[in-house]
Order: structure tokens, then C-alpha cells, then sequence
């Protein structure tokens, strides 16, 4: 079953994701330990934030939204939202931070 959540997830994070990925590899590959420990960073910080607001009632996600299993209340396409942003936003700025050194920026 194909959800709104893995919907979008696929449009706007897996799909940037992995051009960023394709187009850059090897500029990105020395960096990939970086990368693991941003993502690490996000779902440490992520994860509690995301169970803590869903459990004050700050937002939550319902049926309609997400089709894949909830671990501890949380849709696991929050899981991979959270790892996906981790990948692309790292990713992204250290592309960005090349491109402008070669530029002299």
C-alpha cells in the first residue's frame, strides 16, 4: 500500500537524494563518514523530538498518511524522512561548499 508520506518521501527526498548522489559521488565519498554521523546526529535528536511531540499531541500523523509499521508510535516514514534529510542536507552542503571554493566564494 502507497501512502501520501512515502509518496512525497519519494518525490522530495529519495529521487534529490539520489541525483545529488550520482551526480557527485566522487566528491562526496571522502566525506561518507560525515555523512553517517549527520545522520546519526538527526535521528538522536530527531527520534525523541518526533516521539515527544506525537505523544504531547503536538502533531501526529494518522492512518491516511502513512502505510508502513509505527515503532513506538512513530510511522516509519518518519524514520526514513529523518535519515533521508540527514543524507541530502549533508550531502548538499558539502556540495555546495565545493562548488564555491572552486569559484573563490
Amino acid at each position: 500500500m502507497w501512502s501520501p508520506y512515502l509518496t512525497w518521501l519519494v518525490i522530495f527526498m529519495v529521487i534529490p537524494t539520489i541525483v545529488l548522489i550520482l551526480l557527485r559521488f566522487k566528491q562526496l565519498w571522502p566525506y561518507r563518514s560525515v555523512i553517517l554521523v549527520t545522520v546519526i546526529a538527526a535521528l538522536l535528536v530527531g527520534l525523541p523530538w518526533d516521539y515527544f511531540a506525537a505523544k504531547t499531541k503536538i502533531w501526529g500523523w494518522n492512518e491516511q498518511c502513512c502505510s508502513l509499521p509505527t515503532i513506538s508510535g512513530l510511522p516509519l516514514e518518519e524514520f526514513l524522512f529523518i535519515t533521508l534529510a540527514g543524507i541530502f542536507i549533508s550531502a548538499l552542503t558539502i556540495t555546495i561548499k565545493q562548488v564555491l571554493n572552486k569559484k573563490g566564494g
